[in-house]
């Protein structure tokens, strides 16, 4: 149904009328992780990823349509009210290895640039994020008649949650096959200190800490470490930060004024919409692209016009 809905919007001309309308406002994409096409239908593939295919096909449309610009340069654009229109601003949560393998070609061919938010103590550890262990742990306790663990890890610190996942993945993870490690592990750094120039990095804290959850003294620990240490291995200023998960309860202004500190231009989050003037730069709203979005859903995200639809229906 809600496919039906996206293609009637695109070939009514509604979503075409709604780029058009908001061409000076910013779009900023959220990705996650990519896949082979012919992996999307596996139970383990987590939602929020999208196929290689797909994304070929939506980095074509950005550079064939709009203005894809690195994030910290289109908000500066913005901020100084010199933001072209149809800009866009491409980025990926987490740190995939994918990210690398699998975007970074599609971008450089097309000479796309993107920013990706890594959480550093995974690219160190080499440890699968705790968010796909938890999915994996479910999903194979559950093929063996088990009741699926109980943990919302947006409720609890990384410590807690480490504790409950650590003895479970002792038990389970030897069933990780090498497409699952492939498709789920983050990067290395000596792959990021190797990744193509159209790829800029910022930080995700260092354990992908839901900050809220964390004692001020750990939120502010999570955050300086893994700018500071983005900033000492890039010898670059960091650009960008993205808080983990990225909802309203997820941070605080607790964890603004830490941005502020260190001299971050902007913070990203996973509320869906577009940016302008208005807009808190620790603040920013993004577009999450995920399996789901075939080409009328893709362009629909653009125009704001999905999120809108999904909140209407919900």
């Amino acid at each position: 149904m809600a496919s039906f809905a996206h293609a009637l919007l695109k070939y009514s001309g509604v979503t075409g009328a709604a780029l058009r309308w908001q061409a000076r406002r910013l779009p900023i994409l959220m990705y996650h992780g990519l896949c082979p096409d012919e992996w999307a239908g596996e139970p383990w593939m987590p939602s929020y990823f999208t196929t290689a295919g797909r994304f070929t096909e939506q980095m074509r449309f950005l550079r064939e349509r709009l203005c894809p610009l690195e994030l910290v340069e289109a908000i500066r654009a913005l901020e100084a009210n010199r933001l072209p229109r149809h800009a866009v601003a491409v980025t990926f949560d987490d740190g995939y290895a994918n990210n690398l393998t699998l975007a970074g070609p599609v971008l450089r061919d097309l000479g796309i640039p993107a920013t990706v938010f890594v959480a550093t103590g995974h690219l160190a550890s080499g440890k699968l994020y705790n968010h796909d262990r938890l999915r994996l742990i479910r999903q194979w306790q559950r093929q063996d008649g088990e009741l699926p663990a109980v943990l919302d890890l947006r409720a609890t610190t990384v410590e807690v949650a480490n504790r409950a996942l650590d003895p479970l993945w002792e038990r389970f993870g030897a069933r990780l096959v090498s497409r699952q490690t492939e498709s789920l592990r983050p990067m290395t750094w000596a792959e990021l200190a190797g990744a193509p120039p159209v790829l800029h990095f910022g930080g995700h804290t260092v354990n992908h800490a839901i900050l809220s959850r964390e004692s001020d003294v750990d939120a502010e620990r999570e955050i300086v470490e893994s700018v500071e240490e983005l900033r000492a291995r890039l010898r670059l200023p960091t650009g960008a930060f993205a808080y983990p998960n990225g909802q309203p309860a997820d941070y605080t202004e607790r964890e603004a004024r830490v941005l502020r500190r260190l001299d971050v231009p902007c913070a990203v989050t996973t509320s869906p919409g577009r940016n302008d003037r208005s807009t808190s730069l620790l603040h920013l709203r993004r577009f999450p692209i995920t399996l789901g979005h075939d080409r009328p859903a893709f362009e629909s995200e653009l125009a704001g016009v999905r999120s809108r639809l999904a909140r209407l229906v919900g």
